[in-house]
């Protein structure tokens, strides 16, 4: 008799991984313990928006849809996992599900202010600047606009002079030079992230 009619194979059809327990090989074993059954239901999970839908969310009363699957501690947003190790923000799944996909410097932007929400009407697309002009309308800023700020290095005026300056052709690395600050100060005036009108 050979050796390798001696080892036992997993008794499940299709399956020739090596016995472990109960006649199942190893994987099927676990997944046994694990799921209490030997089904592949990774596949049976289907897809991406059907996995949205049954995680769900709680309606609010003033129309959120809060997100009732993982949120992100430090934040409030909801996370959704589109595939087993890539977890993405959920109002952000929701939004190019039915908008289609945004490029990656576009942000999904809540007009509700709640983070968890998943409501596609409470959100828009926008630029980081769009988004800090939002946060500041609404008072959430969390520091001094503009002058009223005791570190900053511009003036208003200056801050004008750097953004017609850009536009005319001046380079970031140039103007920061002129100006005294660091280029990514620039970089997020020009972009409108900072010292918003």
């Amino acid at each position: 008799m050979s050796d390798l009619a001696l080892i036992r194979l997993c008794d499940l059809d299709g399956c020739s991984g090596t016995y472990k327990a109960k006649g199942l090989c190893d994987k099927h074993y676990r997944r046994l313990q694990r799921r209490g059954s030997t089904e592949d239901t990774l596949g049976c999970w289907g897809t991406p928006i059907e996995r949205f839908m049954r995680i769900g969310w709680t309606v609010t009363d003033d129309g959120c849809f809060e997100w009732s699957g993982s949120i992100k501690k430090d934040w409030g947003y909801g996370m959704f996992s589109i595939k087993t190790s890539t977890s993405y923000p959920a109002h952000r799944f929701i939004y190019e599900h039915t908008h289609g996909e945004l490029p990656d410097d576009i942000f999904v932007c809540h007009n509700c202010d709640n983070p968890a929400c998943v409501n596609v009407d409470h959100l828009f697309p926008g630029t980081a600047g769009d988004n800090n002009r939002d946060r500041h309308s609404k008072g959430r800023s969390g520091w001094a606009p503009k002058e009223d700020n005791g570190n900053h290095k511009l003036t208003l005026d200056e801050v004008r002079e750097i953004r017609a300056k850009y536009v005319a052709g001046t380079l970031q690395r140039d103007l920061a030079d002129a100006y005294g600050v660091h280029q990514t100060a620039i970089s997020s005036i020009v972009r409108g992230a900072t010292w918003i009108e």
